[in-house]
């Protein structure tokens, strides 16, 4: 059972790593790289304001993944990197620091391409990152794009499979100990009668 749920495990974050870089890849399209990479600054606000209003009617027309995947858009400026845009945020844009060193962080990219997969250990969860670099014109990284999403779902299946598994050995071992119990008190019997 724990061999299935360990497979069952590798399936479900591959299957999550594959939405999310599929999702990644959609919204990378969408997004008026023109517009983004020309901002140069946190108070370039008309600017923010227009690239995070069409992101959000994007994930309104078609995001069918949004209760179990965010999707958040990353800048680069010269003080760090800012969080411009979060997809289940729809009156306000959100702005915080945030640092991922790619370069030190090799053994998380997916072969030779632009995507990164890493997981991150919550109190409760673990979050299961797909992060997708942003480029200008040029070929410039001017940021990124995080589609994360957690384990909650995989580990209430888990969950439950546990309760039946543990439930399934207990019966069993009641049936186990009450057979064995009058196949002793048979045996014990007979060696009595024949003593």
């Amino acid at each position: 059972t724990y061999y299935e749920m360990d497979t069952i495990e590798k399936d479900f974050i591959k299957q999550h790593y594959e939405t999310s870089d599929a999702i990644s890849s959609f919204y990378r399209n969408q997004l008026d790289s023109e517009v983004l990479s020309s901002i140069e600054s946190l108070d370039d606000a008309e600017k923010l304001e227009k690239v995070r209003l069409a992101l959000m009617e994007n994930i309104e027309e078609n995001a069918t993944w949004t209760d179990s995947v965010n999707i958040n858009v990353y800048k680069y400026f010269d003080n760090g990197v800012h969080l411009l845009l979060y997809s289940t945020t729809t009156d306000c844009l959100f702005v915080s620091s945030f640092l991922f060193d790619f370069d030190l962080n090799q053994e998380y990219r997916v072969e030779n391409s632009d995507t990164y997969h890493y997981e991150t250990k919550g109190i409760a969860t673990t979050y299961l990152d797909s992060i997708t670099y942003l480029r200008d014109e040029n070929g410039e990284i001017y940021g990124f794009i995080d589609v994360y999403g957690n384990l909650d779902k995989l580990q209430i299946s888990q969950n439950e499979i546990k309760e039946k598994v543990m439930l399934i050995t207990v019966i069993l071992g009641l049936v186990l100990g009450a057979l064995l119990y009058i196949l002793a008190y048979y045996i014990v019997r007979q060696l009595r009668m024949t003593s």
